[in-house]
């Protein structure tokens, strides 16, 4: 079966893709899908009538994050996808073409035109899971800092309120120590606790 070279414009909401047979360097398709599941159903549909996995080339703009769930997408469906950099694009239109505008926009051909021209390069396997580890690294460092920002802040209000709070618990704010914090607030409070109260606190530092 014959090779084919797509390159895909990348917007917010719509991607533009154009499909180029290697036999001959013709436009096979020119097709606009929406950024969503059912557009990349609709490119995988297209790909699949076309050739095998191993014999598509696929290229897109390495810019915005807007590609991240096609990226995703085409990962999971077992196909690979070179990132190109939007200069060497522009720099290839200017190569093609006397004509000099005020603005060398990259497009879908131009990409899969591109793309023949250059040894193929696909992004590493396992994006999908780089990117989740990630993504949860990044939110378990914002969690730590935000607790240790209000951490900060309980600190703060208790030097001022309840200064014999903390060294009571060896300067931590513990399980139990949040727990009196949150349901009693102060320390007359606290010097009004009855049984009840206590057996709950036993039941926590056990």
């Amino acid at each position: 079966m014959s090779m084919y070279f797509i390159g895909i414009d990348i917007s917010k909401y719509k991607h533009d893709c154009c499909i180029i047979s290697a036999a001959d360097q013709k436009v096979v398709s020119k097709v606009t899908i929406k950024n969503n599941k059912a557009g990349s159903d609709e490119l995988l549909t297209i790909i699949n009538s076309l050739s095998n996995p191993e014999d598509i080339r696929i290229g897109f703009e390495s810019t915005a994050h807007y590609a991240l769930n096609l990226e995703l997408f085409l990962e999971n469906s077992l196909l690979t996808f070179m990132e190109v950099n939007p200069v060497l694009i522009s720099e290839y239109k200017k190569s093609k073409t006397l004509r000099r505008t005020k603005t060398d926009s990259v497009d879908c051909e131009s990409i899969a035109r591109w793309l023949m021209t250059v040894e193929y390069k696909p992004h590493s396997k396992g994006f999908y899971h780089a990117y989740s580890l990630k993504s949860l690294t990044r939110l378990r460092d914002k969690l730590i800092r935000q607790r240790s920002f209000y951490l900060v802040k309980i600190t703060n209000v208790l030097d001022h309120t309840f200064p014999e709070f903390k060294p009571f618990f060896n300067e931590r704010l513990s399980k139990t120590a949040l727990y009196l914090l949150e349901n009693y607030g102060s320390a007359e409070k606290m010097a009004r606790m009855n049984s009840v109260s206590y057996e709950k606190l036993r039941s926590l530092s056990v």
